[in-house]
């Protein structure tokens, strides 16, 4: 087991949210052991607090990754969270001036680069690590998630892809997260979008902050990012990064290996609602007081 991490400085960013395209200001600050993820509203009158737990996440909400508490909701926490687990940070306050975390250059890769830039501390205190011990399932429509056990933690996407034509025949993608790099093999990727989808959408008020900065655009079967992708099967890859991100609210280190096909946030939030009800299927190594709580919570606010 190793030990819990926050940042040492606080580093101020600012971008515009993917829903709204309206800017976001955005700080992370260090917080204590065992505070966990804890996002503030620090544009309301009184600051609205919401923790990236399982218990925060909007299971109404099937369309989208939400959290919400105290009468509030956060939109777009996947890339954030994304790089969180990627770098192994535990501890951390996410000041916001919105509802929305930026969307920044559309994958975790600038979210990366602000915690390493505000460097990273070691505490005093062990991780919790949560390990699967027998297989959780879930499936419908076609699609399916499970965990299943692992002595690490291993990764593995597919899915029946609507962009085939960009994937490079490869629309599985494998992560043992022991054996690879986070950094260099996830983190810079992004969704991919059809521009005729999109213009759309934005007529209509929604996805108004999607555009080549941020995201893949595909017009008429052809990539018009003047960049091109940054991976050969880069939506593969981005599929991986979220699914990090929404497993980290389950609030410790995990042990297991993931698989998923066609495995979109209904699914997930199904997998993560069988897993936390079947107390049979999982287990705790920690050193930490049998009082604590198994899911992160907002100590020291």
């Amino acid at each position: 087991m190793g030990y819990q991490k926050t940042v040492k400085n606080q580093i101020k960013a600012s971008g515009i949210g993917l829903r709204s395209g309206e800017k976001t200001c955005i700080t992370l600050i260090p917080a204590p052991v065992d505070t966990g993820i804890v996002f503030r509203r620090v544009d309301q009158h009184k600051m609205a607090i919401v923790v990236a737990c399982y218990d925060s996440i909007d299971t109404q909400n099937k369309a989208n990754f939400v959290l919400a508490a105290n009468g509030i909701k956060l939109f777009g926490a996947e890339n954030l969270l994304s790089a969180l687990a990627g770098l192994g940070i535990d501890n951390l306050y996410v000041d916001l001036t919105s509802s929305e975390i930026p969307v920044m250059d559309g994958g975790a890769a600038l979210f990366v680069f602000l915690l390493q830039s505000a460097g990273i501390r070691m505490q005093n205190k062990m991780r919790r690590i949560m390990k699967i011990s027998k297989p959780v399932i879930v499936e419908d429509a076609g699609a399916w998630a499970s965990l299943s056990p692992f002595d690490g933690l291993k990764l593995t996407c597919s899915s029946d892809s609507e962009f085939p034509q960009f994937e490079n025949n490869s629309e599985l993608m494998e992560i043992d997260f022991s054996k690879s790099s986070y950094i260099r093999e996830i983190s810079r990727a992004r969704n991919y979008y059809h521009l005729s989808e999109i213009h759309q959408l934005q007529h209509s008020n929604q996805l108004l902050g999607v555009n080549s900065d941020n995201s893949v655009l595909v017009e008429n079967n052809r990539i018009i990012n003047s960049g091109g992708v940054r991976y050969p099967n880069e939506l593969t890859r981005y599929r991986v990064a979220v699914t990090l991100g929404m497993l980290s609210v389950l609030g410790n280190e995990l042990r297991a290996q993931y698989r998923g096909h066609n495995a979109d946030h209904r699914i997930m939030l199904k997998l993560l609602k069988t897993t936390m009800a079947s107390l049979n299927c999982w287990e705790l190594e920690t050193d930490v007081e049998a009082s604590l709580p198994l899911r992160q919570t907002a100590h020291g606010i």
